[in-house]
């Protein structure tokens, strides 16, 4: 019997060990074939996110935005603004500033844009005493131990953000979420850096980046033209608080000994060339162009930033005028509320802050505190600056004030 079947058994062995190669065989195919099959979809997936992230960049270097054009003098709407690239960033910051009714999102509606050396430190502190206003992001102390107002955000965007759309974008959602009021019912985010005024690309910045628009309101402290140009100088030489002179600094691009009046008249010089080369709209940017920091140093703008006419001006070009409320901080020093009552309310309460929610006093004011007029220091400064330069630029102000926001009498 076992010879019988001995033969019988080897063969189904044989067989059986056949099939289990012939399995074993099907198995490895089909998993060699998975992988293949999964590496080249890998493969064709990542050329495919390759191209896509190339026609990107591409559309990125050839969709770059174009500065508006500033309008002529006697319109003052906003310019159109360029067509822009579709993204995420562009509808968030859209939705935030423009969508949004004021007193309920974390765009800023009300600006201090000026002046510098104005007297803008002391007038955030009393709007900041509203508990529901919030300021930007570098929101900290400074060296008075108050809480700093000034973003910076326009001064210091890189000249990608300036002239790429997607970049600025992408920028300003991050500016605009650091105020630290978003969605909080009734709330009021103030942005407060004063030397926004002087500079010509920043009204443009505001309205291509979607942050300007016809809800903002701008708030502007006027100083003295001469006192504001001493101060400003203190300020940019670093003598501020340390007490010390700044009439034998050397002002002169060659280097020259140069105290601050002649200073002062060398430039009143530059500023009536550059102003008489330009119509009236466009004469901050002829002057911001022609002063130029490279060949006068750092102190040369503190003399133009005191015309102020030719600023607002500018600014007329992309705002409507009652979008602006202008202070005299010579009033301000003396009689705060009562200034902000009869100057600013109107742009504080189109944002939600009433004049009621303003204490009636702030202690520690900086204006206060400071020396506030060079009278005394300077006659000779101030007699030929005015004589030669803002009597005429002042009177031009008041011009400007009583045509557009019907301001009579207007004392810097």
């Amino acid at each position: 019997l076992a010879q019988l079947l001995s033969p019988s058994v080897c063969t189904m062995a044989i067989k059986v060990q056949r099939s289990s190669r012939l399995a074993v065989a099907a198995v490895l195919a089909a998993i060699a074939s998975l992988c293949l099959f999964s590496v080249c979809n890998l493969f064709f997936e990542v050329r495919k996110d390759a191209r896509i992230a190339a026609e990107r960049v591409g559309r990125q270097k050839h969709r770059r935005a174009t500065p508006p054009t500033p309008l002529k003098e006697d319109d003052n709407k906003a310019p159109a603004l360029p067509e822009e690239p579709p993204s995420d960033d562009r509808e968030y910051v859209l939705k935030a500033c423009r969508d949004h009714p004021v007193g309920l999102g974390n765009c800023p509606q009300l600006f201090v844009i000026g002046t510098q050396k104005g007297g803008t430190t002391t007038l955030a502190r009393w709007i900041e005493t509203v508990e529901r206003v919030g300021f930007g992001t570098s929101y900290t102390k400074n060296h008075y131990g108050q809480r700093k107002k000034e973003t910076h955000f326009y001064t210091e965007l890189p000249e990608e953000a300036r002239t790429n759309a997607t970049e600025l974008y992408a920028r300003t959602r991050g500016y605009i979420d650091g105020f630290g009021v978003k969605e909080k019912r009734g709330s009021v985010a103030v942005e407060g850096t004063p030397s926004y005024m002087a500079l010509t690309y920043v009204p443009e910045l505001l309205v291509r980046s979607g942050v300007g628009n016809r809800q903002s309101r701008f708030l502007i402290i006027l100083r003295d033209p001469v006192d504001r140009f001493v101060s400003g100088v203190n300020m940019v030489t670093g003598l501020r608080g340390k007490g010390e002179s700044i009439d034998a600094l050397k002002f002169h691009p060659e280097g020259k000994k140069e105290n601050i009046e002649e200073f002062g008249m060398r430039m009143q010089e530059e500023i009536a060339k550059c102003r008489s080369s330009a119509a009236d709209h466009e004469r901050h940017k002829a002057c911001t162009t022609h002063l130029n920091r490279k060949d006068h140093g750092d102190a040369i703008d503190q003399l133009y930033r005191g015309v102020y006419v030719d600023q607002l001006r500018w600014w007329l070009n992309f705002f409507e005028p009652d979008q602006f409320c202008i202070l005299a901080s010579s009033r301000f020093a003396t009689e705060p509320l009562k200034a902000l009552s009869q100057h600013a309310s109107r742009c504080l309460n189109d944002v939600g802050i009433k004049i009621s929610d303003l204490p009636r006093e702030v202690e520690n004011s900086n204006v206060a505190r400071k020396k506030y007029s060079f009278e005394d220091s300077y006659p000779n400064l101030r007699a030929k600056l005015n004589k030669n330069l803002f009597d005429a630029t002042n009177r031009e102000l008041k011009d400007l004030l009583r045509e557009k926001w019907g301001i009579e009498n207007f004392a810097i």
